[in-house]
C-alpha cells in the first residue's frame, strides 16, 4: 500500500535505536503509553538496574557487606515491586566514590548512560506503587529480536515502522523492499568501545560497516537515509577522558 510510508530502524545494540522507536510511538500516539502499558516495563527496568549494578561492582572490585543482597536476587523479576532491601543496598552502593569513578570509565565496562538516570531515581523506582514514567521507558535499552512492526499515524500520514533485531539485518533485509526511509542510529561515543559478541572490533568501525552495507544494499535502492547521532550529550566528556586519537 503506497499510501503507507515504510520506515526502517537500523543500528547496533545500545546505539539508541529502541529509544528512537519509543519516542516515535509516543509522539504519534501519547495515549499508547497508558498506565497498564507502562507497568509492563517494570520487570525490564528492575533487571536492568540489578544486572548493571552487578557489572559495575565486579568492575570496581567492591566488597561491601550489603553486596550479597545484589547477588542473591534472581536476575529475572516476577515481583511487582523492587525488594526494599535491594533498593536500600543499591542506593547505598551508589553513594560510594569508587563506584562513581568506575562508572565514569563506561567504555571499559559497557554500561549505558541510562544507569546514572536509574540510580538517581532509585528511591522512586523502589516504592510500592511505582509505575514507570515515559522517561523511564525511553531510558530503557532492550535488544530487539526478529522484526518488530508498528503502524503509526501522524499529522495525516501513515507510517509502518519496522525495527530489525540485533544482527538481523542481513537475514531480514529482503523484507524491506520499497522502504521509503531508513533511520540509522549511531552512538557517537562508540569509538572507545569494543563489541562483546563476535570478533573483537571497534564499535565505531562496526557502525560504519553497517551503514556502508545498507547504503549499497539493492533491497534499499531509492530509500532516503537519515543518520541519527546519539549520546551527543556525553561525547565532550568522553573525548576528554578517552582522546579519540588513541583509537584511530
Amino acid at each position: 500500500n503506497r499510501n503507507i510510508s515504510k520506515v526502517l530502524l537500523l543500528g547496533l545494540s545500545e546505539s539508541g535505536k529502541s529509544t528512537l522507536g519509543h519516542s516515535m510511538v509516543f509522539v504519534a500516539d501519547p495515549h499508547a503509553y497508558n498506565e497498564n502499558h507502562r507497568r509492563s516495563y517494570k520487570a525490564a527496568i528492575f533487571e536492568t538496574i540489578l544486572l548493571s549494578m552487578r557489572t559495575l561492582l565486579e568492575f570496581v572490585g567492591c566488597r561491601e557487606d550489603f553486596m550479597r543482597t545484589i547477588y542473591l536476587q534472581e536476575p529475572k523479576f516476577h515481583e511487582e515491586t523492587l525488594p526494599v532491601e535491594m533498593t536500600a543496598a543499591i542506593a547505598s552502593l551508589w553513594t560510594l566514590s569508587r563506584v562513581h569513578e568506575g562508572y565514569a570509565r563506561s567504555p571499559e565496562h559497557r554500561l549505558g548512560s541510562n544507569i546514572e538516570y536509574y540510580m538517581a531515581n532509585i528511591e522512586r523506582i523502589g516504592t510500592a506503587d511505582y509505575c514507570p514514567t515515559i522517561e523511564d521507558i525511553l531510558r530503557l535499552q532492550v535488544k530487539t529480536f526478529g522484526i518488530s512492526e508498528r503502524l503509526l499515524h501522524y499529522q495525516g500520514s501513515t507510517y509502518m515502522v519496522s525495527d530489525v533485531g540485533t544482527r538481523g539485518e542481513s537475514k531480514w533485509i529482503h523484507c524491506f523492499e520499497n522502504t521509503d526511509v531508513v533511520l540509522l542510529t549511531v552512538d557517537t561515543c562508540a569509538y572507545a568501545g569494543w563489541r562483546p559478541e563476535g570478533p573483537q572490533a571497534n564499535e565505531m568501525w562496526e557502525q560504519y560497516e553497517l551503514c556502508n552495507s545498507m547504503l549499497t544494499n539493492t533491497w534499499l535502492t531509492g530509500a532516503t537515509f537519515i543518520l541519527v547521532l546519539t549520546r551527543i550529550d556525553r561525547l565532550e566528556e568522553q573525548l576528554r577522558r578517552y582522546p579519540i586519537q588513541e583509537y584511530f
